[in-house]
C-alpha cells in the first residue's frame, strides 16, 4: 500500500529530518537563510559564486531521487552576492508516485538548514493569451488542483497551525523586488494566478479553457505543495514561472519545455543575483 495511505507522525518526521540534516552537516556547518528550488530545465548552478558543498539528492537520507529529465538532482550550498544560498536543482513530483509529504520533505530540510526565504521556480504553460514562451509570470496566488494537500495526514509540530491561512501565500515585498530584478534583466514579466495539476499528462483543450475561465495565468505540475509547506514553516515565499509554451497551441513535448527553460536561464540567473543582492531574509524561519 502507498505511504500516502498512512499519517506521518511527528516522531518519524523528526527522525528523518535529523538524519538528512546530519548528512549535510558533515559537509558544511553554515546556515542558509535563502533557498531556491529550480524548475525543469533551468540551469541555475552559476548562482553559487563560492561553493561550500555539492550533494546529490539521492545520497541524502529520506530524499527520493529526482527521476525527470531536466532535474539535476543536486543540492548546492554556498554564497550568492555574499549571502548564503541553498540551491536545490531538481524537485520531486506528485506524478512520480510520491506522497506530498515526500515531495515536500526537501522544503522541511531547507528550513532546518536555516532558510527563511524560499524562491520556487517552475516551467509552465501560459494560459493567459498575452503570455509568450520566454516570458516570466510572478505568482500572485494559486489554485491547487492536485486533489491532495501536503499537510493532509501529517502530524503538525506544536506551535504550527493545523488549519493554515493561505489568503496571502506569496510575500508581496519580495515579489515586488524580484519583479524589478527581472525587468532589469530584460525579461517580459507578468503577474497572475498559478494552477497546479497532478500530471503527467498535459492539459486537454477543454481543461485549458476551464483554467482560463478560472482566471489562471499559468499552469504546471508542481510548486504549490512546496509553497504550502514553506508557508506552514514560516518562510517568506516567492514563486515564478518561466512560460515555455502557449497552452493549447501546437504539439507540446517535454523536450520543448526544457529547451525554452534553458534559453531563459542566463537572464533569470542575472535577475536572481540582483534580487539576492537586495533581499533581506527577515521573517520567522524554520
Amino acid at each position: 500500500m502507498s505511504e500516502q495511505a498512512f499519517p506521518v507522525p511527528l516522531s518519524q518526521q523528526r527522525e528523518e529530518l535529523s538524519a538528512a540534516l546530519a548528512h549535510i552537516r558533515q559537509s558544511t556547518q553554515r546556515d542558509y537563510p535563502f533557498a531556491l528550488i529550480g524548475g525543469s530545465g533551468l540551469d541555475l548552478a552559476s548562482l553559487i559564486e563560492e561553493e561550500d558543498a555539492r550533494l546529490p539528492l539521492v545520497g541524502i537520507p529520506h530524499l527520493a531521487p529526482a527521476t525527470v529529465a531536466g532535474h539535476r538532482g543536486e543540492l548546492i550550498l554556498g554564497t550568492c552576492q555574499g549571502k548564503p544560498l541553498a540551491l536545490q536543482l531538481g524537485r520531486l513530483h506528485y506524478y512520480e508516485g510520491h506522497s506530498l509529504y515526500r515531495v515536500t520533505f526537501p522544503v522541511r530540510l531547507l528550513s532546518a538548514l536555516g532558510a527563511r526565504v524560499l524562491v520556487v521556480t517552475t516551467a509552465s504553460g501560459g494560459i493567459h493569451r498575452d503570455m509568450a514562451p520566454g516570458d516570466v509570470m510572478l505568482h500572485s496566488d494559486f489554485i491547487n488542483l492536485l486533489g491532495d494537500d501536503p499537510l493532509r495526514g501529517v502530524e503538525v509540530e506544536p506551535g504550527r497551525p493545523r488549519f493554515l491561512d493561505l489568503s496571502a501565500p506569496y510575500d508581496l515585498e519580495l515579489t515586488d523586488l524580484l519583479e524589478e530584478a527581472l525587468l532589469g534583466a530584460g525579461l517580459v514579466v507578468h503577474r497572475g494566478t498559478f494552477a497546479a495539476r497532478p500530471g503527467p499528462c498535459y492539459e486537454t483543450r477543454a481543461e485549458i479553457e476551464m483554467l482560463r475561465s478560472l482566471g489562471v495565468g499559468a499552469v504546471s505540475m508542481s510548486t504549490v505543495p512546496e509553497v504550502v509547506v514553506g508557508n506552514h514553516l514560516g518562510m517568506r515565499v516567492v514563486g515564478l514561472s518561466i512560460i515555455t509554451n502557449r497552452a493549447g497551441v501546437g504539439k507540446l513535448s517535454h523536450e520543448e519545455v526544457l529547451r525554452v527553460s534553458q534559453q531563459a536561464s542566463e537572464r533569470l540567473c542575472q535577475a536572481l543575483q540582483s534580487f539576492l543582492a537586495r533581499a533581506e531574509a527577515g521573517g520567522e524561519g524554520g
